[in-house]
């Protein structure tokens, strides 16, 4: 058995960037109490009050928002007794300066929530709305990961096979010398992050563009395949299947056997396979550095009223290359769950695949684990379910001036943040702050209100 390392929140030096993505390292983050404590005792009583009375089935709603007593921009939808989360929302936003977040809530497949709150951009004073689009960073992998299963699940590939393999006509550029052990490789140790590449060791490769376009003499910035050529010359940091530490470059590897397995284009199979059937057809690819894509948020590091370019390289698309809106990823979200669908996106074996640990790999706490493309899964009993237990999971992505977030609760509930601003270090920031009392808000909601807000957005 081996260790894992385990992350709860997002750090600087993750996807190209720079801010957080994943869950899976070992280095210390910044635990829910203290981003609790942050706030002070006074301001987290007023926060985490329980849901109104008028959250009762058969409310009627208030009247609807246009700015929080704070003076945050509120848009969107809540049905009844849901809209007394925004004072939460806001206040931290307010407080900390936070430019602008959306966040959608379901529960029973049904959308209940899906608001936009403070600003898009906020040169412009433009308002983040609910149909906004933002960048995904690495909650893109939960894409790419669901696609993968789904070949899996066809018979195409299987979770043992060698992820190389389809690689092989590739060489290593002049000079560079291709380590063994690549071969030993698998789709699942890409998915469980037990390739063999430490950014702590070696460096992120996300961030390699420039490196590689030297070594293989290239005009442009690296396409995909082009990255995997560099890094068949790379030296891994620890034998396959050993360690687990969190690796956007598994991901590039996997978006290729995706490309390799259909004959489409990375994207076009995503959109084929994964997004189509989800009914989540918004969903579109982060724009080129450094643009931004029409109706996209605007990204701005904490404390600066100056975003950061936009976009994200071609060549890390499988790991953190697509944008949506918070809507489309709840589609996501009760797709996989099958909550709104009537069944789930995976069959039930695979369904049960995802949700389990690495093999060989011991995880940091018996309570939370790595699935397959997810950064957290947990289990609680449950005698009436098929292996007698309910699961939660989710998954997190952060780029410069990119906080995101999705997670399924077990009690039935799927939440979605997304955040246009990023701390300048390595920890806290909205994430950290926010999260924490939507769980809370979510979990003491004593009776949900009627009705569904999917048909008010169409996808996209």
């Amino acid at each position: 058995m081996h260790e894992a390392h385990v992350r709860a929140s997002p750090r600087a030096d993750d996807d190209v960037t720079g801010a957080g993505d994943g869950m899976a390292r070992v280095d210390p983050r910044l635990p829910r109490r203290a981003a609790l404590a942050a706030l002070g005792a006074a301001v987290v009583a007023r926060l985490i009050a329980p849901a109104p009375a008028f959250a009762q089935r058969g409310a009627r709603a208030p009247a609807a928002r246009t700015a929080s007593a704070d003076g945050v921009p509120v848009s969107g939808r809540a049905l009844p007794g849901l809209e007394a989360l925004d004072d939460a929302v806001t206040s931290i936003m307010h407080a900390h300066a936070i430019p602008g977040a959306s966040i959608a809530i379901t529960h029973g497949g049904a959308l209940k929530l899906a608001r936009g709150y403070g600003y898009a951009d906020l040169q412009s004073r433009a308002p983040m709305r609910a149909d906004t689009f933002v960048a995904l960073a690495s909650v893109s992998k939960v894409l790419t990961a669901q696609t993968i299963l789904k070949l899996v699940e066809g018979g195409r590939i299987k979770l043992s096979d060698r992820v190389f393999g389809w690689f092989r006509e590739l060489t290593p550029p002049p000079g560079m010398r291709e380590d063994p052990r690549l071969s030993e490789i698998t789709i699942e140790m890409c998915l469980h992050h037990t390739g063999g590449w430490d950014r702590k060791t070696s460096g992120d490769p996300s961030g390699w563009g420039p490196r590689i376009s030297r070594a293989l003499r290239l005009d442009r910035p690296p396409l995909p395949l082009e990255m995997i050529r560099y890094m068949k010359g790379v030296p891994l940091d620890f034998a396959p299947g050993t360690r687990q530490v969190y690796s956007n470059f598994g991901f590039v590897l996997l978006g290729g056997v995706i490309a390799a397995v259909t004959r489409q284009a990375y994207p076009d199979a995503i959109r084929q396979l994964t997004l189509q059937p989800m009914g989540a057809t918004g969903i579109r690819l982060d724009s080129e550095p450094p643009q931004y894509n029409p109706g996209e948020a605007h990204r701005y590091i904490a404390g600066s009223e100056h975003p950061v370019p936009g976009g994200n390289p071609r060549m890390v698309m499988a790991s953190g290359g697509w944008q949506a809106n918070c809507v489309d990823m709840a589609r996501v979200m009760t797709a996989i769950d099958g909550s709104r669908t009537g069944t789930p996106f995976l069959s039930p074996p695979m369904f049960h695949a995802m949700l389990q640990p690495a093999p060989g790999i011991v995880p940091p706490s018996p309570a939370h684990w790595m699935g397959l493309g997810w950064d957290m899964v947990q289990s609680f009993p449950d005698p009436a379910s098929a292996d007698g237990k309910r699961y939660s999971w989710g998954k997190d992505g952060g780029l410069g001036g990119i906080q995101t977030y999705v997670e399924h609760l077990a009690i039935g509930a799927n939440f979605v943040l997304l955040f246009n601003s990023a701390p300048q270090g390595e920890e806290g920031g909205a994430l950290a702050l926010v999260k924490p009392k939507v769980i809370e808000f979510i979990q003491q909601m004593r009776a949900w209100p009627d009705g569904d807000l999917f048909q008010a957005f169409r996808p996209g």
